[in-house]
């Protein structure tokens, strides 16, 4: 959970401290619908989460890549641990969905966006934080190349038929993130 200490407290709301960070500048439009691509990206995040650890969580070779280098040396205890901390983020996070219905939500959620970028390269008027949001919601359906995901874990966060579906969404979230510069920001 990301954290930003303020002069006037602690920060613990991602859209929060993004509007802190950027308002005002040229990735911070004034236009309520900035908000709305947040909630989505939010809950694309959260069916996201739950369907790659309940994918995880079944395959105790992905488990183990997914946890920390020092917990991977313990063999067999890791494991287990690996299943606890699972079990652990399903019980805060388990939405009550299984995989099918989450990816049913994935998709209505994926058509959404598919039919706001019709024809545009962004969702708003101008390139803004709701187009980084939106993106970094696409990494549970085929996650981009930079980010450090163990190649035994990868699969599990891909979805196939919804990579295949929407493919022009995960070309538009690399170019978005290229253009950004996200591969040097996360050192690759």
């Amino acid at each position: 959970m990301p954290v930003l200490e303020t002069d006037q407290g602690a920060v613990a709301d991602s859209f929060r401290i993004a509007r802190l960070a950027l308002a005002g500048g040229p990735w911070w439009p004034e236009d309520p619908a900035l908000e709305a691509w947040n909630r989505w990206s939010e809950r694309m995040l959260a069916l996201g989460r739950v369907r790659t650890t309940l994918r995880i969580r079944r395959d105790p070779q992905a488990l183990r890549s997914s946890l920390p280098p020092g917990l991977r040396r313990l063999g067999p205890l890791s494991t287990l641990i690996g299943k606890l901390g699972a079990d652990h983020l399903l019980r805060r996070y388990g939405l009550g969905l299984d995989e099918a219905a989450i990816e049913r939500e994935m998709d209505a959620l994926l058509d959404q966006c598919a039919g706001a970028l019709m024809g545009r390269d962004q969702l708003l008027s101008r390139p803004s934080y709701a187009d980084i949001a939106v993106a970094v919601g696409l990494s549970f359906v085929d996650p981009p190349e930079l980010l450090p995901i163990d190649p035994v874990a990868r699969p599990h966060w891909t979805v196939p038929a919804l990579a295949e579906r929407y493919a022009p969404l995960l070309v538009w979230r690399d170019s978005l993130l290229a253009s950004v510069g996200a591969a040097e920001e996360l050192g690759r």
